[in-house]
């Protein structure tokens, strides 16, 4: 985790929460999905031919986006500010928890987190 005063550097801001579940994912994915990637592509080199290999060339494409996202998360993760939960009452900033009512609705109850933490509705 690191911060930075170089502007070309794209800070990004997680909560202490957001930064656990994404330092989680990448162990999950350094740890579990690249052995368990491995030992598909092992069977799979070991079973067909590889042009024909349809098993094999789908373990390929995940262990591509696996690596990909390994790529993104040590990004982000190198370059973490977390925010702070917000006191302000009158302002809204990142890490402030508000809570709404709209006529007719239940309250809801929603934390500003930055980009990579944020999800959208219908995502979950």
């Amino acid at each position: 985790m690191t911060s930075t005063t170089n502007p070309s550097v794209k800070i990004t801001y997680l909560t202490e929460k957001g930064l656990a579940k994404l330092q989680a994912e990448l162990d999950y994915l350094r740890t579990v999905k690249r052995v368990e990637i491995a030992q598909r592509l092992h069977e799979a080199y070991d079973n067909e031919e590889l042009s024909e290999n349809g098993e094999f060339i789908l373990a390929k494409e995940e262990q591509a986006w696996v690596e990909g996202r390994i790529c993104e998360l040590e990004c982000i993760l190198t370059r973490v500010e977390i925010i702070k939960p917000g006191n302000a009452v009158s302002e809204i900033t990142l890490g402030s928890t508000v809570t709404i009512q709209e006529d007719g609705f239940p309250i809801e109850t929603f934390t500003i987190v930055g980009t990579a933490e944020a999800l959208p509705p219908g995502i979950c």
